[in-house]
């Protein structure tokens, strides 16, 4: 719905102009919600009324866009999500607000399946990989920020207590740069992962890897450091000894 809307000096207000879309939102013609503001401000979710008094108070001070999104009591009844973006301008009776009113029920259902489908894929990009009896590997990719870290948390502790894992072993070899959250991430795993009686290894621990974690001071002596996997592995099966069976 595109609107002009008229905050007058005196505290009243009116629609200059708003397009036939009012019908959708309010139930009502154009001609009747021009006629008065009243009809729109009081379809406001009284929860919401206070958030959209402060946004239209700092736009009118500011003289900067107005942003607003909340809920609508329509007078057939039906409840609407909508945002609401428009530019202040001063005007002979006050200020005007040219902008657009659009539904964001939709959004808001785009923006959940969008998170359903980001935790299908951080699901999945947690490969941890059976190596050797009671060894498992995991090679990292990417950044890890606060949530890939716990999912990823929570697969290894996981994996460690139900498949009784002695060794586990992270991969840095996708990592090629890494900064103070990282290293923070990769020692809470390490620490939770000894909670469980598990040792820890990094491999794929390039040059700039290592100068990283030695200026941060993230080097410790209960982890194992190697700089390919394979070294990693030998070192992980020697210390378990061969298969059996």
């Amino acid at each position: 719905m595109v609107y002009s809307f008229v905050l007058r000096t005196d505290g009243t207000s009116y629609f200059a102009y708003v397009s036939d879309m009012c019908r959708y939102f309010y139930g009502i013609e154009p001609e009747a919600l021009r006629s008065s503001a009243n009809i729109a401000i009081d379809a406001i979710v009284d929860e919401d009324m206070h958030r959209f008094e402060a946004a239209l108070e700092a736009s009118m001070r500011d003289m900067q866009r107005f942003r607003w999104s909340g809920r609508l009591e329509t007078m057939n009844d039906r409840t609407r999500l909508v945002r609401a973006e428009s530019m202040p301008q001063k005007h002979p009776e006050g200020v005007i607000w040219h902008g657009v009113m659009f539904e964001a029920t939709e959004e808001a259902q785009m923006r959940r399946e969008l998170s359903r489908a980001q935790d299908t894929v951080m699901s999945l990009s947690v490969p941890i990989i059976e190596v050797w009896e009671q060894v498992v590997c995991v090679p990292l990719q990417g950044s890890y920020d606060d949530r890939r870290a716990e999912k990823l948390t929570e697969a290894l502790l996981s994996k460690v207590s139900s498949a009784e894992i002695r060794v586990a072993i992270l991969d840095l070899t996708g990592i090629t740069d890494i900064d103070t959250a990282t290293v923070a991430h990769l020692l809470r795993i390490t620490r939770s992962l000894g909670l469980l009686g598990a040792e820890c290894a990094l491999s794929g621990i390039s040059p700039v890897v290592a100068r990283t974690m030695i200026s941060l001071e993230a080097a410790s002596e209960q982890l194992r450091y190697f700089r390919a996997l394979n070294q990693a592995l030998r070192w992980a099966i020697g210390e378990l000894g061969p298969k059996s069976g």
